[in-house]
């Protein structure tokens, strides 16, 4: 079962990546922070009061929406899964406003965090992505039911390539779906509902949390169009 804590983090990265700002909880069909029962309410209730989230001013036309407060990012990074929270945090720094409180007090951040991913060391994850490709094809060669659940691909990947960051098994995945490899699909129950919502991946407004190979079996090899290099943490979805 999740945790207050849990659902917060989740919430400061859905901000992340949208900027514009979201609701408190989900109304019709749009995306809400947290999901409207006990739990939610109290992990909003929490957020708030720890001014992790605050409310977006100028923004009362599109009712009330919020954004994350430096407080809240701050508790992000001395949270687990940092690489990940960090690749957010880089992706999301240029749609910020320069001259809002949250801009003043991040920019100086954007610098250190280009720095940290030009020169991260990816050694020993060469064959990561052929790997994640050949187990998506067994996996539609054995006409089993349904997509694959990133919790249990990112399990056996691990097996393959130990101490692995959730962050690296993203980046071979967003790598694959680029250059059309792989077809990354959302999930489309309750958020709370996520199994293990750390391995969710953010793709635009969606919570991809399903990978299923696409097309004939191809063997993957890093070319030019799709070498890791800093605008992986920069591409954002059109």
């Amino acid at each position: 079962m999740q945790t207050q804590h849990e659902l917060i983090r989740l919430a400061l990265l859905l901000l992340l990546e949208n900027p514009q700002g979201l609701p408190l909880f989900p109304t019709g069909q749009g995306l809400g922070l947290f999901p409207k029962n006990s739990l939610g309410k109290q992990a909003a209730k929490a957020a708030l009061s720890q001014i992790w989230i605050t409310q977006k001013h100028g923004c009362e036309d599109e009712g009330f929406l919020f954004q994350p407060a430096p407080r809240g990012l701050a508790w992000l990074l001395e949270s687990n899964c940092v690489v990940p929270i960090l690749k957010a945090c880089l992706a999301f720094l240029p749609k910020v406003n320069q001259d809002s409180e949250t801009g003043k007090v991040l920019t100086p951040l954007q610098n250190a965090l280009r720095l940290f991913f030009a020169g991260k060391d990816q050694q020993g994850q060469a064959g990561l992505p052929q790997s994640v490709l050949k187990e998506l094809h067994l996996w539609r060669n054995s006409r089993a039911l349904g997509d694959f659940p990133l919790d249990r691909l990112f399990q056996i990947i691990r097996d393959r390539f130990p101490g692995l960051p959730i962050g690296a098994f993203h980046d071979a995945l967003r790598q694959l779906a680029r250059e059309k490899f792989i077809e990354l699909h959302p999930w489309t129950g309750p958020l709370y509902q996520i199994p293990s919502p750390e391995l969710a991946l953010l793709t635009g407004h969606e919570i991809a949390y399903y990978a299923s190979a696409s097309g004939e079996v191809k063997e993957y090899s890093t070319s030019p169009s799709c070498e890791k290099t800093l605008d992986v943490y920069l591409e954002q979805p059109s």
